[in-house]
Formats: structure tokens, sequence, C-alpha cells
């Protein structure tokens, strides 16, 4: 991962994060901070969903990932400016709903949902 500074476009940092399979961009943290992305978890058993997207935390400072949360169908995270919290899509059925989680992922709570609505 590179950080780049927006005002002179130079590099400030590289880390290297391993493999982040993301089909989204990645919501940013603050310098030393951590990242959260949608993670795709493929079932092992192939029974179910063949694929989960939850999120998942990249540790800046351990460069450790950590699952948090679990079969949540959860994509487009964005963590609130003092990142206690988190506002992501879940997927219901075939329709998708506004959410919010806490800092670890957990206690979420529908914001908007309707049937037809796809963001």
């Amino acid at each position: 991962m590179i950080e780049i500074d927006p005002a002179s476009g130079q590099i400030v940092r590289e880390t290297e994060t391993g493999r982040i399979n993301a089909l989204q961009r990645i919501n940013p943290g603050g310098p030393g901070e951590n990242i959260v992305f949608a993670g795709h978890y493929p079932h092992l058993l192939g029974e179910g969903d063949l694929t989960v997207t939850d999120l998942t935390l990249f540790d800046m400072q351990t460069k450790r990932f950590r699952r948090l949360t679990k079969n949540a169908h959860l994509f487009s995270a964005a963590s609130s400016p003092d990142r206690t919290c988190f506002a992501a899509v879940q997927r219901n059925g075939m329709w998708t709903e506004l959410v919010v989680l806490d800092a670890e992922g957990q206690n979420p709570r529908t914001l908007v949902s309707k049937p037809g609505l796809l963001f």
C-alpha cells in the first residue's frame, strides 16, 4: 500500500500488505491507523453462498489481518471521523441495506432498508 501526500503528490510511506482481495475502494485510516475493507471469503466446502464479503481489518503496525464480521455480507465500509463505528452496505437477499456497526464490526443497526433499494 502506498500513502501519497495529496498536496505534493509525493510518496509518504509504503507498507507491504501481502494480498488484499477487495473489489472496491479501501477505506484509509490516518497515519499509522488500521484499514478496514470488505474481504472476500469463499465457503470452504462450497455450501450455501460460495463467497461472502465481510469487514476485514488490516493492522498497519503488526501487518496482520483480522476478520471483523462473519457471514455478514457487508461491503463498501466507511468509518466515522472519530473511528468509533462503520457505515456499510449489507446484502439482504437480492436487495441492499445501509447499516452501522461499532468499531469491532459488531452490533449492526439498520439505517435504511427498502425493497428494491440498491446502493
